[in-house]
Parts: structure tokens; sequence; C-alpha cells
């Protein structure tokens, strides 16, 4: 069985045939099941599909503010400094010429995502801006999800996973849990701290017909990562 491996983070958090999950890593992308089988996939394209965010979206977005902030159309920000020492670039200048002849790769504004995230811990409006924004887009798939498979007044996992939950940011975490409380208020935020590779093993294990003790078994070998939740909500 081949599949996308969301469906590994989701069932890494919950075996609930009622849930949704969201990996917010490099890119962004969510998907929801509902018990009788219903579906409700994104095509996870990057701007062309309608998305925003994760470590490139919020990398592209600090390079773009500290763009204006150096040249005056945009208001000053750590960002500025952030995104110099983190590409190792003396001037915001030369990482836009870097760019733009080839001589770096876009792929590594995904590593100015902590510097977004430790500006927006210093208060930073922009970084802060950006956050959230981000926890926007978070709640923005939980939304779509939930109103497409009906799940508003049901009580339900949402699986969070990537690396952008990783580090503990309570202005990320306290904007998704605010936006789902709206959006489905018997829901449940959990975050994934096991490997998403557990819920692939099982559901291999429940693909191939394993008996129910031997998956609980390999889902307690697991343990040592295991998963908490953030918050019901």
């Amino acid at each position: 069985m081949v599949d996308n491996d969301l469906f590994a983070l989701l069932r890494a958090g919950t075996e609930a045939t009622d849930a949704v999950a969201v990996i917010c890593g490099t890119g962004i992308n969510a998907v929801g099941i509902r018990a009788d089988g219903a579906t409700v996939r994104f095509p996870a394209l990057g701007e062309i599909s309608g998305d925003w965010g994760g470590g490139y979206g919020l990398g592209q977005a600090a390079l773009w503010h500290a763009a204006r902030a150096v040249d005056g159309r945009g208001p000053q920000t750590a960002l500025v400094e952030g995104v110099l020492t983190s590409l190792g670039a003396h001037s915001i200048d030369e990482v836009i010429e870097q760019l733009h002849f080839g001589q770096r790769e876009f792929s590594d504004l995904s590593s100015l995502a902590p510097v977004v995230l430790a500006a927006a811990a210093r208060d930073d409006a922009i970084a802060l801006s950006l956050v959230d924004r981000q926890a926007e887009e978070i709640v923005a798939f939980v939304r779509a999800i939930v109103t497409r498979l009906g799940l508003g007044d049901h009580a339900f996992p949402v699986v969070l996973g990537g690396g952008m939950f990783e580090t503990e940011t309570p202005r990320l975490s306290g904007g998704v849990l605010a936006g789902v409380a709206e959006v489905a208020p018997r829901a449940k935020v959990v975050h994934v701290r096991r490997p998403p590779i557990a819920g692939a093993a099982l559901l291999a294990l429940e693909h191939a017909g394993v008996q129910a003790q031997a998956i609980a078994v390999a889902d307690a070998a697991f343990a040592g990562t295991a998963t908490s939740a953030v918050a019901p909500v």
C-alpha cells in the first residue's frame, strides 16, 4: 500500500476514525478522514495550489520584509540581522543577487524559519505577524476539512506534526488552539512527538491484517517517543 506520508503522521497521533492531520515543516499540507471512509486531501504544490507557510514560506516572507526594511519601503525589523546571520551574508542585496543569479539555492530560505520564531519571541512586530499568519493558515486547513466533512459538532483529534512544531512556540500554538476552538469546539489538538514512521508501521500491520494485540505491542514499542496532547480546545 502506497499513500501520502500525512496518513503516517495521522496514524502516529491517533487511531480515531474521525480525525484531521496538519503537517507544517518545509511546506504545509493536511488531510482529514471520516468514519464512513470519506477523505479530504489537498494538492499541496505551493503557491499555485493556494498554499503559504512552512519553513520555506516563512523564509521567503522573512527575506521580503528584510528587503523592504533596508530600502525604506517597509518598517524596520530584527529579521534583517537574523537573515544575514543565518545565511552568512554581508547584505540583503547580496542575498537577493545570489538567489537571482543562481549562486544560492532558494531552498536555503527554509533555514530562516527559526529566525522568524526567534524574532517573534523578542516581540518583533513583523515576525509576530508572520507567526500569526502561520497559525491562521494551519487553522484554515482545519476549517476547510471540518466544513467539507461536516465534523463541526464532532469530538475528534487534530494531529500536528512537522519541524515548525518541534520548538515550543507559544504564539504559534496559542493561535492554533484558539482557531481550532472556533472551528470545532469539541476537537482536541495533539502534537505528535514520536516519528511518523511509527504511524507507517502501524498502518502496514493493520493493512496486513495483524491481530489487534500485536498492533498494540508495536504501538507500545514507540512509547519512548510518545505522542502528547497539547490541550483540549
